[in-house]
């Protein structure tokens, strides 16, 4: 065929030199012309298919090599030619249809000069492409990129624990895919990330180290919170793999993946902004590989589906912030200077060892050589943000990007933070009440205090917020809180007067608190006493805790506060309350816990009808006016034990219709005695219908909620079966929902349902006794159900069936006079997981007979210390189960869903089953561990084909008899050594 196109072309060729003139000699027929279509087509192909073999040789070596600059050019001629010849292929194909009804030979002979041309320039590219020698000529990519200015975090451990600990994460298996630092801006992410990346360890461990920039710094002034976009990030990363980037970009994708599929790497992103797909950037998630990505962010939120484990960074300590300081001062010395140094330490102490506040402020104190300037320096420090040098406002413009990320009532919420006394804990609940006073929050119920939940995972999530350890409380951070105030100024919203523990109150703070919408004079040693009745038209809020030095107000000072909805006199020594203060008749929050010298509160204190927060707790209060039945708006009621010594305090609580949190301080040890302060007081809330919350403190500090209902999940702790009757026959009590129950347990703060019981109603009843029908319909709504040391319980059955046919979870243990667990099957007809523990006087599952299919939904079986368990079914048992199947022309089943079955520490068992006989259609997993007298397992391929996981100790296993020798060595290899 290629001869004959040939001649073709070149009868083609000559034809159509001569323009216009029609060759006498020469004939083109349809034919010749469909021939030389065929032939550009091929020749297309074949071109593509070289380029195709070169590109392939270029992405195998693109991690050492990239394509040549003459390649670059060879390869876009090659796109343009390709896209033209594709169009005009489409062209070709619609005229060559035309051909057979052609009778102008001129037509033909211009259509193959055509088609001929294309093919030359084809033919031209493909010799240019053999002839090329230097197709990959870069140089390799680095292993590593060294950052040879990182800060040597050396001797600082806040910052080297963390660096050590994300080292021993990149060294976990697949298991450990993103670490995330996150922290508040300055505390050093950064550097650790640098630290990290010239780490020898972390050179040993990847083939490659890709450090990645995913935002800008400068940028955060205007209250960006982006992230560069795709293309940024790919061209960044293009360059990090020496690979072409003046290809097109959406090739960027294709080149980054194919250059890593086989690659283990460690991405290095630091400070994202927002989540990010590392897929749409070209990142493969080769995790198998060993590929790890460790990102830092100033949002613990970021990048959830990437992030296994999240490491905060904290500030540092004092003696790490005064080394860094010095570091920073160096050469100057001012160790011979005892004024100096001493000035030097309150500054130092200022930046509250945040790293970057440190390093700016130290650059500001860098050129200060005498006391004078040291001590003016310090001034204008302690005026910041309102003064200082640009470096200083600068700090406050970054730090204030935070407040844009905020809107509404959210940034309200954080402003309110500020408040309180610098680096004070501030107790949730607390700040959820003052929220809710100042309607940040909208709704007043529980949906509103959700709200506010989602409020302080916001802040927290942010780094504006800090837990505790305890997640009881919150801080912010002397800075934030800093820059919180003074934007709290310039917004204008609210006008506020915060004085800290050093400034002093005069008459001309006194004056302007007309104009205050705000007041925190909290933990101010210098506030003895007040003018007599200041005009606080719009003051909603007034804190004055932990003012030890406050004893007494003005008779009149309340006077003119009718807009106030809180007042937090916290631990003042305050021994009585003002008449005044029924005035405020908006007050919806009132602090007067630790009010020691406090015996009484005002007889009138029914006139406060608006007030839902009311906490007494560690107060001198010991006898509770029963006029509190009169306010009717109530929710939270915080009280110390002491005033429950007053018999009629019981009616007053039940008579509190909108009681939702009672808060009781005991003031005693926990023993057994609580249990009466317990049932006296849950006798008195029991009808109360909106009741969520009743905690009990210890000496300790130990808070136990024996009544909690969060998220849709009510948790009670009873003393006995009676203390349930009423919610369990209350309208819409535990019908729906979730429930924890637990009846004569030991009260905990930390209630740990155990993993295998974790379904949606669960019942611990524990050291029992007695059925009564309140714990027997309670059991009829519970699918999980824990029997704990029960003194004369024999078996399931006493429960009656029908109070159990929900349950999917049973674990029974200690229970001393159990020897079966139920006497037919039908009673747990619905049991997924069934454990069995410390039974001593356990002798079988069950006391009847057995039916076809018995527990068909049973997945797990566990049994561990069960001492006088011989066989696991027993012989009676067996033999009315095999009649039964045989008359029904069925194998022995009885297990059909079992998946699990975890045999511990029983040194007298002998059997699981008498024979191989039984099927097992479900069954993947077998551990045994101590069973010593356990030496045949009824198991075979044919009756357990899904076994594929038996753990036991070796000496055990090897010891092992078998019906069938082939069975052993069928499951060896589903075998693993006990640890």
């Amino acid at each position: 065929m290629a001869s004959t196109v040939q001649a073709v072309a070149a009868v083609v060729t000559a034809g159509a030199e001569v323009v216009g003139v029609l060759p006498t000699v020469t004939f083109l027929s349809p034919e010749n012309v469909k021939e030389i279509y065929k032939e550009l087509k091929e020749q297309l192909n074949s071109l593509r298919a070289r380029k195709k073999d070169r590109d392939d040789e270029a992405e195998k070596e693109a991690m050492t090599k990239k394509t040549s600059y003459e390649y670059n050019d060879w390869d876009r001629r090659f796109i343009n030619i390709d896209f033209q010849v594709t169009r005009s292929l489409l062209f070709y194909e619609t005229e060559i249809k035309k051909i057979d009804r052609w009778t102008d030979m001129p037509q033909r002979i211009n259509l193959g000069a055509t088609m001929n041309n294309d093919i030359e320039k084809i033919k031209q590219l493909k010799k240019e492409l053999s002839e090329m020698r230097n197709i990959l000529v870069a140089k390799q990519a680095d292993h590593v990129v060294k950052i040879s200015n990182a800060p040597d975090i050396k001797g600082f451990e806040t910052l080297e624990n963390p660096m050590n600990t994300i080292l021993s994460l990149l060294k976990v298996g697949k298991d450990i895919r993103g670490i995330e630092i996150h922290g508040i801006l300055g505390t050093g992410k950064t550097t650790i990330m640098q630290n990290l990346n010239n780490h020898e360890e972390v050179v040993n461990m990847f083939q490659i180290v890709i450090w990645l920039k995913a935002s800008s710094d400068t940028l955060d002034v205007i209250g960006n919170r982006k992230n560069f976009s795709i293309e940024e990030l790919q061209r960044d990363v293009m360059q990090r793999l020496n690979l072409d980037d003046t290809i097109a970009v959406n090739q960027y994708k294709q080149k980054i993946w194919g250059t890593l599929k086989d690659k283990k790497y460690l991405l290095l992103l630091d400070n994202a902004k927002e989540d990010l797909s590392m897929d749409e950037i070209g990142f493969p998630y080769n995790w198998e590989r060993g590929s790890k990505i460790v990102l830092t962010t100033r949002f613990k939120f970021v990048c959830p589906s990437l992030i296994d484990r999240s490491i905060k960074i904290g500030v540092l300590t004092p003696k790490e912030a005064r080394r860094m300081f010095s570091n920073i001062l160096k050469p100057k010395d001012f160790s011979h200077d005892a004024f100096i140094m001493k000035l030097m330490r309150k500054v130092v102490d200022w930046c509250h060892g945040l790293p970057v506040a440190i390093k700016i402020i130290a650059g500001y104190f860098k050129f200060r050589d005498t006391e004078s300037s040291w001590r003016n320096g310090l001034n204008t420090l302690n005026s910041w943000p309102d003064y200082g040098d640009d470096k200083i406002k600068d700090m406050c413009k970054t730090l204030s990007f935070y407040c844009d990320l905020l809107k509404g009532f959210e940034r309200d919420c954080f402003y309110y933070g500020a408040l309180y006394p610098e680096e004070s804990n501030i107790y949730k609940d607390r700040l959820l009440d003052c929220w809710m006073a100042e309607n940040f929050l909208g709704n007043k119920g529980e949906s509103g205090r959700e709200k506010g939940r989602n409020m302080l995972e916001l802040l927290n999530n942010l780094n504006l917020f800090e837990e505790d350890e305890r997640k009881k409380c919150v801080r912010m951070h002397k800075l934030i809180r800093l820059m919180a105030l003074h934007n709290l100024q310039t917004d204008g919203k609210y006008n506020c007067l915060v004085l800290s523990n050093e400034e002093s109150l005069d008459q001309q703070n006194m004056d302007s608190w007309e104009e205050k919408h705000w007041i925190s004079l909290a933990d101010n040693k210098s506030l003895t006493s007040f003018s007599n009745s200041p005009n606080c038209a719009v003051l909603s809020t007034l804190f004055l805790q932990k003012n030890s030095n406050l004893k007494k107000f003005p008779p009149s000072f309340f006077k003119q506060m009718r807009s106030l909805r809180v007042l937090d006199l916290m631990g003042t020594n305050i021994e009585s309350l003002p008449d005044s203060l029924m005035n405020a008749k908006n007050l919806e929050v009132l602090y007067l816990n630790g009010c020691i010298n406090l015996l009484k509160l005002p007889a009138d204190v029914g006139k406060l009808e608006l007030l839902e927060v009311l906490d007494i707790s560690g107060s001198g209060v010991d006898i509770v006016p029963p006029q509190i039945r009169s306010l009717k708006h109530l929710k939270r009621f915080l009280v110390s034990y002491g005033a429950f010594n007053e018999t009629n305090i019981f009616s007053v609580i039940s008579e509190l219709n909108e009681l939702q949190e009672m808060w009781i301080d005991t003031k005693s040890e926990k023993g057994n005695y609580t249990w009466g302060i317990i049932d006296a007081v849950m006798e008195s809330v029991k009808s109360l219908r909106h009741m969520t919350s009743l905690q009990f403190r210890f000496l300790n500090d130990e808070v136990v909620d024996v009544i909690k209902v969060v998220d849709g999940v009510t948790r009670i702790y009873a003393h006995k079966e009676d203390n349930i009757k009423y919610f369990v026959e209350k309208e819409d009590g535990l019908d729906s929902g979730s429930f924890q129950v637990f009846i004569g347990c030991p009260i905990s703060p930390d209630v740990k349902i155990p993993k295998c019981e974790k379904f949606q109603r669960y019942v611990k009843y524990c050291n029992g006794r007695d059925r009564s029908p309140a714990f027997l319909k309670l059991l009829s709504k519970a699918d999980s159900l824990v029997i704990d040391n029960h003194c004369d319980l024999e078996h399931l059955s006493e429960f009656e069936f029908s109070n159990l046919s929900t349950i999917k979870g049973c674990l029974l243990e200690g229970c001393k006079k159990i020897k079966y667990v139920v006497d037919h099957y039908s009673i747990l007809s619905n049991l997924e997981r069934l454990y069995l523990i410390d039974l001593l006087e356990l002798e079988s599952l069950w006391g009847g007979s057995i039916d076809i299919d018995n527990l068909p939904k049973l997945k797990t079986l566990k049994l561990s210390r069960c001492p006088k368990l011989i066989k696991i079914i027993g012989e009676a048992a067996v033999k009315d189960l095999i009649h039964v199947s045989l008359s029904a022309g069925q194998k022995p089943s009885m297990f059909s869903n079992l998946k699990e079955v975890i045999l511990l520490d029983m040194e007298n068992l002998t059997s699981i089953w008498e024979n191989d006989l039984l099927e097992w259609p479900a069954l993947k997993k077998v551990e045994i561990r101590k069973c010593p007298a356990l030496c045949h397992l009824p198991f075979s391929e044919n009756n357990a084909r899904k076994l594929t996981s038996i753990v036991a100790e070796e000496s055990w296993w090897e010891a092992l008899q078998w019906t069938d020798p082939e069975a052993k060595q069928y499951f060896q290899k589903y075998y693993t050594i006990a640890a």
